[in-house]
């Protein structure tokens, strides 16, 4: 699919967390310019129409599968006319699941116009791959009751595991990159399968597909691990492919772009009418002449974290520099600490114990990376 459509190599997205990167992908917005878009309960600003209500008003069947239990909520299902979510944490595997859930929607929609959004969970916490992928990466591969937990093993304890020698060259840390590595190529199958099914029903030439992802992972880049604790370059780029050989040529392109990007990217491609200053995403292309041509933008790209239990945290993308400010920053020390501490800390701040931070407040820590 990547061989044969348009290839961002520095695509990210507007937030490490899924929540905040989600609502910005559905609205063309970032997550601080709505009402909702912001920390732990981050959704698509009510007050104004989704990526999948405006095809749903232009007469498309839409559905949204997944499998992720951040966006098992109704304000992300807004225009599906047809939802489905297998939310159980920690519970890895279910790709299988939803392509089949997602086959069976083009099957019964084979002849019309339709819009289908399709979350995996996979690659995430907990790193738990299938057997045969995880043999294919693991080197040697470990029993199940040796394999480090990146919750409770890892996150709450980066500092000590560090001291001990965790990291690059650790048969420990070479697991966890393993397994995540797997669980990549795990779903990479899936997305083989759900593609061969569209060909199957004779869809896949007539649509546009787009894969991307919600956000990164840290593997101790910058000291820590994870994701939706800062918005380092790991932890925000993404992949990012627009497939539509009939309508664009193959490409790699090296320039800039973001999830914002893609409401009014879609929305031109499908011809359906929308104000440019209702997002703070630009439409990726133009149509010349029956193709469709890149059109880059040059805006700087912006990637928030607005979780008050957490780090408060921007970074502006602009040409080859890169400013981080934030207004609330913890240390790895700190972050490690807040992990362990973090459903006592939630409910503090909910029951007013700890005070909240102002996410446009004075800037507390800053770096810069050219």
């Amino acid at each position: 699919m990547a061989a044969e459509g348009v290839l961002f190599e520095r695509a990210q997205s507007n937030s490490s967390y899924t929540n905040e990167s989600i609502a910005a992908l559905f609205s063309g917005r970032f997550p601080s310019a709505q009402a909702w878009g912001a920390g732990w309960q981050a959704r698509p600003d009510p007050e104004a129409p989704t990526l999948a209500e405006r095809f749903q008003a232009a007469g498309y069947a839409t559905g949204m599968f997944s499998n992720t239990p951040q966006l098992n909520f109704p304000a992300f299902w807004r225009g599906f006319d047809e939802t489905e979510c297998y939310a159980e944490w920690g519970h890895s595997g279910l790709g299988p699941r939803l392509v089949d859930r997602a086959l069976r929607f083009y099957r019964d929609h084979r002849t019309g116009k339709s819009f289908v959004y399709l979350h995996f969970l996979d690659p995430h916490s907990p790193y738990d791959p299938p057997d045969d992928f995880y043999r294919k990466f693991a080197d040697p591969p470990l029993p199940r009751d040796q394999w480090m937990r990146l919750w409770e093993d890892v996150r709450p304890h980066v500092p000590a595991l560090v001291e001990t020698g965790f990291g690059p060259g650790d048969p420990r840390f070479a697991d966890l990159v393993a397994r995540y590595d797997a669980e990549i190529a795990f779903e990479d199958s899936n997305l083989g399968r759900l593609f061969a099914g569209m060909r199957r029903f004779g869809v896949l030439d007539r649509t546009l597909v787009v894969i991307t992802a919600d956000h990164g992972e840290e593997f101790l880049d910058h000291g820590y691990v994870e994701h939706a604790w800062r918005v380092y370059w790991e932890s925000v780029h993404v992949p990012l492919i627009i497939h539509a050989p009939r309508a664009l040529r193959p490409a790699r392109l090296p320039d800039r772009v973001s999830l914002v990007d893609l409401t009014p990217t879609l929305l031109s491609f499908a011809e359906i009418s929308y104000a440019a200053e209702d997002f703070d995403g630009t439409a990726l292309f133009r149509k010349e002449q029956q193709r469709w041509v890149f059109m880059p933008h040059g805006k700087p790209i912006i990637a928030e974290n607005l979780m008050q239990s957490r780090n408060l945290v921007r970074m502006v993308q602009d040409g080859d520099y890169a400013y981080l400010a934030a207004q609330k920053w913890l240390s790895v020390a700190e972050c490690s600490e807040a992990a362990g501490k973090e459903r006592e800390i939630r409910k503090d701040l909910a029951t007013g114990k700890r005070p909240l931070t102002d996410i446009w407040g004075p800037v507390v820590h800053e770096e810069l990376y050219n």
